[in-house]
C-alpha cells in the first residue's frame, strides 16, 4: 500500500495517490474573479483542516495542494456538462475503476500510468511521476513501453492536449496493459481527469488527482 494523504472535506475521507500540480496551477487562475474570491477562502479552510489533521512527512503534498484539488473538483462538477463519465466524457472525467499502476521508464522519458478494462472500454490514466504521492512514486513496471511510444505519451501528458494520433494511443494503452508490463496488483480508484483520446475501445487521459475510492 503507497503512503497516501488523507483528503478531509464534507465528503467521506479519501487518500490521495496522484495529485498533479501543474493542472491545479492552470486551471484554478481561469476561475471566474467573482468565484475565485469564495474559492480562495474555501482552500484556507481545508488547508488548515489537512495541516491538523495528517502527519507532516517528507513525502506527503503540502497541504494546500490537496486543498486546491479539493475544491477544483467541487468547481468543475458544478459546470453544468463539463465532468463526464468514463462512457460519455465531457471536458474532464471523473469515475471509480479498479486499475494497476506504476512508473514505466525507458532512457529520458518516465510516465506515471494507471490502466484497465472498464466495461469493455480500455481506460488509461498518463502523467508525470512527479505528482505520484509516497511510496506510490516507487511503483516501478517491470518493462517500458517502445521509447518512442513512451515518449509521445509524456508529451500529449504534459501538454494535455486533446485529439494526436489515435493509433499511437491505442497501441500505447494494448502494450502498457498486456500481461507482465504493470505490476498486477490493482487498487480501486477514484479520479478526476483531462481526456486526451477517446473512442468506442480506448479511453486516454491525464489525471488531476487519483485516489482511494471509498466503495
Amino acid at each position: 500500500m503507497p503512503n497516501i494523504f488523507k483528503r478531509s472535506s464534507n465528503r467521506p475521507l479519501q487518500y490521495f495517490v496522484y495529485i498533479s500540480q501543474t493542472k491545479l496551477e492552470i486551471l484554478i487562475p481561469q476561475i471566474p474573479a467573482r468565484l475565485l474570491r469564495s474559492l480562495e477562502a474555501e482552500i484556507k479552510i481545508n488547508v488548515a483542516a489537512f495541516a491538523a489533521g495528517v502527519k507532516k512527512t517528507a513525502s506527503a503534498p503540502p497541504p494546500e495542494l490537496a486543498a486546491k484539488a479539493v475544491v477544483l473538483s467541487d468547481y468543475l462538477e458544478k459546470q453544468s456538462g463539463w465532468v463526464g463519465t468514463l462512457a460519455d466524457p465531457g471536458r474532464y472525467v471523473k469515475g471509480v475503476a479498479s486499475l494497476q499502476y506504476g512508473v514505466m521508464q525507458d532512457y529520458a522519458a518516465e510516465l506515471a500510468f494507471f490502466g484497465g478494462v472498464v466495461d469493455g472500454v480500455k481506460l488509461a490514466l498518463i502523467g508525470s511521476p512527479a505528482s505520484l504521492i509516497g511510496a506510490a512514486a516507487d511503483t516501478a513496471a517491470n518493462h517500458s513501453l517502445d521509447y518512442y511510444v513512451l515518449k509521445f505519451l509524456r508529451q500529449q501528458a504534459e501538454n494535455a492536449r486533446e485529439g494526436g494520433d489515435g493509433a499511437s494511443y491505442e497501441t500505447a494503452v494494448d502494450g502498457a496493459l498486456s500481461a507482465g508490463v504493470l505490476p498486477p496488483t490493482r487498487l480501486r480508484l477514484e479520479f478526476l481527469a483531462k481526456p486526451l483520446f477517446h473512442n468506442l475501445r480506448v479511453l486516454v487521459a491525464t489525471p488531476i488527482y487519483v485516489a482511494l475510492a471509498d466503495d
